[in-house]
């Protein structure tokens, strides 16, 4: 099924939500048209001392969690799962490690049409504020 929202899934897109320089953490948002599948764009940054304790790259080890509708259904994902992650997609400087993302959430399984949604993501012992929104709004 192709993906209603282009997205490359590991660079910069203009107006992702950042992490204050230096900060260790995922920061997210989520954002598109009512109607279309919603984007969930975000940054993560982890000092080279954590990172080293991971059992792959930074941006395996992203989960994204999300809760939905009246009952408040789960659903969760690795971020990377088919994707390839490539050198030039994780950004070393000044003893940290820094990756930006972009995730198509009805490509990645989330069902539409559930009501309010309640996102978050984690990396490492970090987790990023709760997103709400409505699908349809």
């Amino acid at each position: 099924m192709k993906s209603e929202v282009e997205a490359k899934p590991f660079v910069y897109s203009p107006g992702a939500p950042m992490l204050s320089s230096g900060t260790e953490g995922i920061v997210i948002g989520v954002s598109g048209p009512p109607g279309r599948s919603p984007l969930l764009r975000g940054h993560c940054r982890l000092s080279s001392e954590a990172v080293s304790s991971l059992s792959d790259t930074l941006l395996h080890n992203v989960a994204v969690i999300c809760t939905y509708g009246p009952t408040l259904r789960s659903f969760s994902f690795p971020l990377v799962r088919g994707e390839i992650v490539f050198d030039e997609d994780i950004l070393v400087e000044n003893g940290f490690q820094q990756a930006f993302f972009n995730v198509d959430l009805k490509t990645a399984g989330l069902p539409s049409g559930q009501g309010r949604y309640f996102v978050l993501a984690s990396v490492h012992t970090f987790l990023s504020e709760v997103i709400a929104f409505d699908w349809d709004k």
